[in-house]
């Protein structure tokens, strides 16, 4: 059966934020942070009506487990695991971004390096 490496290693994002400083000016500071990898994937995995069937979200629960709880670097994904993590990627990308709805479309530079990585990921 095919299988799939991969890359779970930290990467760091530019974060923005705004500071209304005492004379009402905002200031804005944009430092690097460290993406959860780990902890986005597995909160991904899990958001209510992307998947399909009960089988595809068990499938994405034991498979956002097993990423969280991994401790390398790397994990080695089978294509029936690999294909379940596209597709809910896939769905969170296409859906119309809505902030003040609290709906956010999965892009912009804090998803690029993990939909990189996801998409590109090299068959063993």
């Amino acid at each position: 059966m095919k299988a799939y490496e991969l890359d779970l290693s930290a990467y760091d994002v530019d974060v923005t934020t705004f500071k209304r400083e005492e004379d009402n000016s905002i200031t804005q500071k944009v430092e690097k942070q460290e993406f959860p990898i780990r902890q986005e994937m597995y909160e991904m995995l899990r958001i209510p009506g992307v998947l399909d069937s009960g089988m595809e979200i068990v499938d994405a629960v034991t498979l956002a487990r097993r990423i969280l709880s991994c401790e390398d670097n790397s994990i080695e994904l089978t294509k029936d695991e690999m294909d379940v993590l596209r597709k809910v990627m896939n769905k969170l990308i296409k859906r119309e971004h809505n902030p003040q709805a609290g709906v956010l479309a999965l892009g912009g530079p804090r998803y690029e390096e993990l939909i990189m990585r996801v998409f590109t990921a090299e068959e063993k």
